[in-house]
């Protein structure tokens, strides 16, 4: 991001000077914002109003961030199959048998850990549990596509078992580094080949296809969390099911209200309330559901389909030297967590980009090195205070503060190259 992206833009890349540096903004070949509904009717891509108003065109770590996604799927999918693929086989078949014949072939003796013992003395949750909780909100999903035209059936159910099949890659990768890689893209570009110029039907897989993997591995790590607190397994499963119920009615609730009340919501002018995240999502939405990857990615930008195949091709002389040299650095080289960060620019600052790595090399490198019991015994439990602690603060922090304007030069922009992305019309060669 601070070395790549400054080169592609000053070496011009796909004319990247006549456009803002780092935006998730999309523009016309005039340099001017993109109007999409200059090229729909009714909801959909007019092929001739297309041709007519041009084609979209993006910032460079705009662009960046996708190419490093492309690798990105390639890479994890290639890294797991080689460092962990026996191990997932094996997992497999123990799960299989454990199913079929309902003991437990677990870890036992020394290779226990202690507080296992512990929780074993509480109930576990039934498996009968879960098959009622997945039969229900799959009723409720399907209903929802049905009823509001969302997805046609097999497509919320294709989205389903695309998410089943990501979770234990990703979920894997994230157990052993703690981040938790961003599949949006895939999910993205399986439903613009599905249904090319369809908005709401890619929207709505990437929800069901990406959000579902997401919410799991999310709720995988909570249950972690409560088996190192000791908290009895069906008390954490009871929690986040309610958690759960009202996270959904609350959020809805709250983002009705400030569409209604909130001035110029989701863009610069109704600052503070840019919406980065929601901006984004709609980029993507317009890239893949409405133009397609046969129009964005053609022609410009084809050359960022190479990054699959090199993505693929990444992980495997890494696995060489591991395997050829067992106690060196290598085996602690992890690429898809090196392509894990781009994923998240350029809707979030760059600055917290520094802040959250420092933060990792003190917690995950200084104490886990020189306080280990200290890091073992609470490294968890402050991660999640601090999740608390920022929820806490910002609801506290949006009733009392939300009239208190502060003016100072660390509010101010002072980058020519961002503060060109706030403009409606960029002047192209500047």
């Amino acid at each position: 991001m601070w070395v790549i992206t400054p080169i592609a833009y000053y070496a011009n890349a796909w004319d990247a000077r006549s456009l803002p540096i780092y935006t998730s903004n999309l523009f016309a070949a005039n340099g001017s914002v993109y109007d999409i509904e200059a090229v729909l009717r009714d909801g959909r891509l007019d092929p001739e109003l297309y041709e007519e108003y041009g084609p979209v065109r993006m910032s460079t770590q705009f662009l960046i961030m996708y190419g490093l996604c492309f690798m990105g799927i390639t890479c994890l999918l290639s890294h797991v199959a080689l460092n962990h693929g026996k191990d997932l086989w094996r997992t497999l078949q123990a799960a299989v048998a454990e199913l079929r014949s309902g003991r437990s072939y677990g870890r036992s003796g020394a290779e226990r850990e202690s507080i296992a013992y512990e929780h074993s003395a509480y109930a576990r949750v039934p498996g009968v549990w879960y098959a009622g909780l997945f039969v229900a909100t799959l009723a409720m999903g399907l209903g929802a596509c049905q009823g509001f035209g969302l997805l046609p059936w097999w497509g919320f159910l294709l989205a389903i078992a695309v998410a089943a099949l990501l979770t234990v890659p990703v979920g894997l990768i994230e157990a052993v580094s703690n981040f938790q890689y961003g599949l949006g893209v895939i999910t993205e570009l399986i439903a613009a080949f599905i249904w090319p110029g369809e908005p709401t039907f890619n929207a709505a897989f990437k929800m069901f296809g990406y959000i579902t993997m997401r919410q799991t591995l999310q709720l995988t790590r909570d249950q972690k969390l409560g088996h190192y607190m000791r908290v009895p397994p069906r008390h954490v499963f009871a929690a986040q099911v309610a958690g759960t119920v009202a996270a959904a009615l609350v959020q809805l609730g709250v983002a009705a209200w400030l569409m209604h009340s909130v001035p110029n919501i989701c863009t610069d002018a109704g600052a503070p309330f840019t919406c980065r995240k929601a901006r984004l999502f709609y980029a993507t939405t317009t890239i893949w559901g409405v133009l397609g990857p046969q129009r964005q990615f053609a022609g410009r930008y084809a050359t960022l389909y190479w990054l699959f195949l090199a993505g693929a091709a990444l992980p495997v002389p890494v696995w060489l030297l591991r395997r050829r040299f067992p106690r060196s650095m290598w085996r602690l080289v992890s690429l898809p967590v090196v392509l894990t960060l781009p994923g998240y620019f350029p809707n979030m600052p760059t600055h917290n980009a520094a802040m959250f790595t420092l933060c990792c090399f003190v917690f995950n490198h200084i104490l886990l090195h020189r306080r280990p019991a200290w890091w073992r015994r609470y490294n968890f439990v402050l991660t999640a205070a601090l999740d608390a602690g920022l929820a806490v603060s910002g609801i506290i922090g949006y009733f009392a503060l939300q009239h208190v304007r502060v003016n100072w030069w660390g509010t101010q922009d002072h980058c020519p190259l961002s503060s060109r992305a706030l403009d409606q019309r960029v002047v192209p060669g500047t």
